[in-house]
């Protein structure tokens, strides 16, 4: 497996309004890559798409050597840092880190959380939103 991205004929539509048309696109393992285009090319809705967070309308993907029809399993191994979020606004940051944990299916106590924070120089955000 020399991809790490393979998408073949991938179609996402709104309506009768097609977002991506026909992409096709491979991206091999240790390449750099970056989405570019205007407002309104796309860029996010495939980011979307590769994530499982909106649906395609037709075509297929993989990532990693895992088909789309396997989700659950590329959500797994992908992460996404959006430019906002307005997701966890009531959370604090010992709280959004303990929930993030357990999508992983991890289990951290507190006490480990805040060592964590410390670790990379946020001990005094632990209650902070």
């Amino acid at each position: 497996m020399d991809n790490i991205l393979s998408i073949n004929s991938l179609n996402k539509k709104f309506g009768q309004d097609y977002v991506i048309e026909d992409l096709n696109l491979e991206i091999k393992k240790g390449e750099i890559f970056g989405f570019l285009g205007r407002n309104g090319a796309g860029k996010s809705t495939l980011i979307n798409t590769l994530t499982g967070i909106v649906h395609l309308s037709s075509g297929e993907f993989e990532v990693n050597g895992m088909n789309n029809n396997h989700i659950d399993d590329i959500k797994q191994n992908l992460g996404v840092m959006p430019d906002t979020s307005n997701l966890y606004q009531h959370m604090n940051a010992v709280e959004f880190l303990t929930y993030m944990n357990g999508l992983k299916g991890k289990k951290e106590n507190k006490k480990s959380i805040l060592q964590l924070l410390n670790t990379v120089g946020l001990s005094n955000t632990g209650k902070k939103k």
